[in-house]
């Protein structure tokens, strides 16, 4: 009963979901005390904080459709002399010869599953290449990666309480992924498929997708 219910939970989702497909992602706000971000693109850069500003956080996951999209703009590879990449990204990739994600060319990735096998340094191209694709910048605005802190704030902060939500072991099955939900499935659920898992700022699929 447990399953059916869950994968009637999952049907549903996939009738609703909106903005999957698109290029650019559903937004959910996050009202933050203080902003982290870096003036460098390379990890463990140190932190620069600023007094209280709007964050928005992608409703999903980045889906197979969305990262696609990206790829396919340069022939279904990556291209590391588009301005997008970083030198340390496009040297990474050049010692390692991924041409795309870890895993990419698996016939089994759904368009509406979350991509992964993605590193840093892809993450931050995709970043830097919605941004500009949706022209962004002209408004004051950039898409990037969040730091720890605003991924929990995100995750966790709660404006009705005004306090952190307690991460606590679900009393159900509907709140994330997990060997109970899909015991024999290596690949992971379409994103949005646990909408009573989602975080006080409506955002999806953070407590496990």
């Amino acid at each position: 009963i447990a399953r059916q219910n869950i994968k009637e939970k999952q049907d549903q989702a996939n009738i609703e979901q909106q903005g999957i497909h698109t290029i650019e992602p559903l937004w959910c706000h996050c009202r933050c005390k203080f902003i982290y971000y870096r003036k460098s693109h390379t990890p463990n850069t140190s932190s620069i904080r600023q007094q209280g500003s709007t964050l928005f956080v992608a409703k999903y996951p980045i889906t197979v459709a969305q990262f696609r999209r990206f790829i396919d703009e340069f022939g279904g590879a990556y291209d590391t002399t588009k301005p997008y990449w970083t030198k340390q990204g496009a040297l990474w990739l050049q010692e390692n010869g991924y041409p795309f994600p870890n895993g990419w060319d698996d016939p089994n990735l759904a368009d509406n599953q979350p991509v992964r096998g993605v590193s840093w340094y892809e993450a931050v191209a995709f970043c830097e290449w919605l941004t500009q694709k949706l022209q962004l910048l002209d408004q004051g605005k950039v898409i990037r990666l969040p730091t720890e802190y605003e991924w929990e704030r995100a995750a966790r902060w709660s404006e009705k309480t005004m306090e952190y939500k307690q991460w606590e072991e679900p009393d159900h099955l509907f709140l994330a992924a997990s060997k109970e939900v899909s015991p024999t499935s290596l690949f992971p659920p379409p994103v949005g498929c646990f909408p009573d898992g989602a975080s006080p700022c409506g955002a999806l699929d953070m407590a496990g997708g």
